[in-house]
Parts: structure tokens; sequence; C-alpha cells
């Protein structure tokens, strides 16, 4: 395993590192109070100053300043919290948006049942300052948290996280302390020797938090061990309740931007049909959900070639066009598929889909690639947005990882960080083929 530095910003952890580098309870404590307190007058004084034209709170009506007081309150309690959060990104959003909703949520209720003084233009700004404080917070922890992180791998283990360097080198001598390290990965199925069960628990009884690697990997690196990969892990799939609220959205979705969507549209097959002539679309059995074959439409970008059945598109392939380049670049060539998702046969959101050819030959070479039909694909996905397109056994193991964690966090808030990934995605240019 390659001793390397495991994520962009963070510092690895070594056999003799003797500092924790996370900071201890109390002063976390220290931080989350004076954020809180900072954000409180700091609050106070930009309401007064906005909406009511004073640099002094206390000037205001007593009334006015106790609900710019409340508002503001509010700010610090989000601010507090969000500094509490921990986990993936996406985890800290998700519990920050729900504190945002909670903590004013709960101050407008009890104005309306006490039927006390309030302002909706405060009410809407202390709203909007709670979002950006609280998930600006959220951002910098994610950037600034650096746990220092031991993993164990004993001599007579054989470690197979092919995709798990970086952490540092593993420890293969159990004399080393393991409270000097904030967390400690550990194959938990491994039949550990009697040395090193003895070691973790002591590290335990410290207070050392002990993870399962693959567990903690699939956290931080958002996709899942194959080596550890097992089909309970998606018992949860496919709940109906929020199946059916996301096939509803898809078509609520895509009948709103079709006003936006169709002159595009229209544009690009005129450019098509002038540069390269007829076919302007491209159709091509794919697999969907529950492993059944339908019609994919997207826009031709490539010149005339053989058919080359069970092939993916190469970086740099010379078939693509000048023309077929841009529409890619922007992904206009997947516009058709709206039309494949107002059928039933995609999501906007889900796990590309693949020919039947590549299908059978990467369920043969990688038995869980199955388990991608539980969900409809879509137009893109977690592992877009995250490693782009495959076209190599490997690269498809890699998307395959990044797959199989979306269906296992088949959630709306992991559909919102796609959306915005997406977007991204459009405007870097990044993984174009």
């Amino acid at each position: 395993m390659d001793d390397v530095a495991w994520d962009a910003g963070r510092r690895r952890s070594s056999p003799g590192d003797t500092v924790r580098r996370q900071l201890p309870p109390s002063v976390r404590a220290l931080i989350q109070l004076t954020v809180a307190a900072v954000t409180l007058i700091v609050c106070q004084y930009l309401y007064s100053y906005l909406l009511f034209g004073t640099g002094d709170p206390a000037v205001l009506h007593p009334k006015v300043h106790l609900h710019v007081l409340l508002n503001a309150g509010c700010n610090a309690v989000v601010a507090a919290l969000a500094c509490q959060f921990h986990g993936r990104l996406h985890r800290r959003l998700r519990r920050t948006a729900v504190s945002i909703m909670a903590v004013h949520g709960l101050l407008l209720l009890m104005l309306l049942a006490d039927r006390a003084y309030f302002s909706r233009s405060v009410m809407f700004l202390s709203g909007g300052i709670s979002v950006i404080i609280a998930y600006g917070v959220a951002l910098v922890r994610q950037a600034l948290d650096r746990p220092a992180v031991a993993v164990i791998a004993p001599k007579t283990t054989v470690f197979p996280l092919s995709w798990s360097r970086g952490l540092g080198k593993p420890l293969s001598d159990a004399s080393v302390p393991l409270t000097n390290y904030d967390i400690v990965l550990v194959d938990l199925g491994d039949d550990l020797p009697v040395e090193w069960v003895r070691a973790l628990s002591k590290a335990m009884i410290a207070g050392v938090e002990v993870r399962h690697i693959a567990e903690y990997l699939e956290e931080m690196r958002a996709r899942v061990s194959l080596e550890h990969f097992d089909a309970d892990h998606l018992s949860s799939v496919g709940g109906a309740a929020f199946a059916l609220f996301k096939r509803m959205m898809d078509i609520v979705v895509v009948l709103m931007v079709l006003p936006v969507v169709l002159p595009v549209l229209c544009i690009a097959m005129a450019a098509i049909l002038i540069t390269m002539g007829r076919p302007i679309f491209f159709n091509q059995d794919r697999v969907g959900r529950g492993g059944a074959v339908f019609h994919m439409y997207k826009l031709r970008t490539m010149r005339p070639a053989p058919e080359r059945a069970g092939s993916a598109t190469a970086t740099g392939d010379n078939r693509i066009t000048p023309l077929g380049a841009l529409l890619r670049r922007f992904r206009i060539d997947e516009l058709p598929q709206l039309l494949n998702v107002l059928k039933g046969d995609m999501s906007l959101i889900g796990p590309r889909p693949e020919q039947p050819g590549l299908t059978q030959m990467y369920t043969r070479e990688l038995p869980a690639f199955e388990y991608r039909h539980l969900v409809r694909p879509g137009i893109t996905g977690w592992a877009q947005v995250r490693s782009g397109y495959a076209a190599t056994l490997e690269e498809t193991r890699d998307k395959l990882a990044f797959d199989l964690f979306y269906i296992k966090n088949f959630s709306l808030w992991l559909d919102m960080e796609i959306v915005f990934r997406t977007v991204w995605t459009l405007v870097s240019g990044r993984g174009v083929r």
C-alpha cells in the first residue's frame, strides 16, 4: 500500500505519530460557543442596519429588538449545530437542512402561538443567513477535519482493498500504541491474532474509535468496497414511497424543462442535418431496470462507422465530429433521453444504462454488476459525476463501486447532490469523451 496523502488537504498518519490531530472535546465545545456568540452579535447588527437603518439594535422598539434577537439566536443555534455534524459532506448538509427547518420552524410556531410581533423581512433574511452560515461551516469543517487514522493489517492478513491506498502504511506491529490515533481501521471479518485483539480493546477503552475499514472508506469516499460488498447491504433499496415520488418528480421536471429544451434540441438537430446528414438520432439497445432491454435515444455525434458490438467510446475517439464534440461537451446529445424518462425506461438520476453485450461481459467479470438493475438507469448519476465515462473493465469496476454506493444510499439528498455536481460537470467539461 502506498504511503501517500489519503485525501486532498489531509495529512497522513504514520506509526511514529504521538499527537492526536483532532481537537479535544473541550476545545471543540469552546469553538462552538465562540461561533455561536459571534453569529448572534453580528446578525443582530446586520438585521438592524439592513432592515431598520440603524447600526445599534438597542435603539429599536423593545418588541422589534426582541424579534431581531430571537432570529439572530436562531442563526447562532444553527451555526453551533453545524459545527457538531460530521461524516460525508452530503450527510452534513442533510443534517444542516433539517436543523435549519427545525430551529426556524420552532421560532415561527412560538410567535404564532403567542401572537407576538414578527417581521416577514427579518424572518426571511434570517432563514437565508442560516443557510449561508450553516453550509459555510459544514464546508469549512469538511476541509479542515483531519483525524489521525491507523490501519490494522497484521502480517497474517491478506489486505484486499485495492482502492484503499493513501490511508498510510498499515500497522503490522501490535506494540504500536493505538491511543496515538483518533480512528483505527480494521477488517472486522478477519480472525485477528490475540495481541491485536488486546491492542484494540485497550484503544476502545481509551475512547479511540474502531471501525471496519470498508465502512469508513465508503463514508469518506462515497463508494463501496467491492471486496466486502454483500447483497444484504441493499436490503432496503427501492422503498415504494420514494420510488413513486422519484418517478413523479421525473415527469414533472421533464415537463417543466421542455420549453427550454425543445428549442435547443431543434437547433442541434438542424446542425447535425447540415453538417453530417441523416440519421439525426442514434438509437441503441440498453439494459434497464430489472434487466429489461429498451431503445435509448441520443443525437448522433459520430461519423458512420462499422457497428462494433459491445464497445464503449474511448477518449479521443476519431469517429466523433467537431459538432459532436461540442454536443458532448455540454451533454446536449443526451437530451432526447428525456423521452425515455417520460416513457419510464429511465430516470433523470441513476446508473448509466449499458449495452446488452457489455452488460453480459461485465456481469461475468463483476458479479455485483447485476445489482445496478435494481433501479431505473439515469441520464446522470453518482458514477458519472464522480468518475466519468468507462471504456475498460478497470474503469467499469471503478464506476460500479460508485453505482452501488448510490443504490445503497438511494435518497432524495443524494439525488440533490448529484444535481449540483452535474451542473458543475457541465460547466467544467469534466469527463467528456
